[in-house]
């Protein structure tokens, strides 16, 4: 993919981690007696996102380490903690529910490839290990 040089790469931009201090959890139980049932779980918020969505979407890693991907078509992947096991979600047309499916990085359809390649891209951008190159043009 290529990339604009300086430190936002994938969109010109720098990556936004500069959220608020309060962070809200991701989900919150509907009433006292879920909040009684449901484990506590960790606080999960967004630490850096990129905007690509000019090409591709939006990229963001989370703080338990998944990174996903809002593509412009409006389907969505993210890549568990792990980096093996991957959800790919779908809008349907019949009924405009979102479908989801579980793969893992060396199993998926063929008809992924492309977006599963974008999605190590945003992730090895975002997570750092990806350094944009001077002569590399959007």
């Amino acid at each position: 993919m290529g990339m604009n040089s300086g430190a936002g790469a994938l969109s010109g931009r720098k990556p936004q981690n500069n959220m608020p201090s309060q962070r809200a959890p991701m989900t919150a139980p509907q009433n006292k007696q879920e909040e009684m049932k449901t484990p506590q779980q960790e606080e999960v918020w967004v630490k850096k996102w990129v905007d690509y969505s000019s090409k591709y979407g939006l990229g963001y890693h989370l703080s338990n380490s998944s990174v996903g991907v809002f593509f412009n078509d409006a389907t969505k992947i993210v890549l568990d903690p792990n980096s093996y096991h991957f959800d790919y979600i779908e809008r349907r047309q019949t009924d405009r529910q979102d479908v989801g499916k579980e793969y893992n990085i060396k199993e998926y359809p063929a008809t992924l490839q492309k977006k599963v390649t974008l999605l190590q891209h945003f992730r090895s951008y975002l997570e750092g290990s990806q350094k944009p190159k001077a002569s590399e043009k959007t």
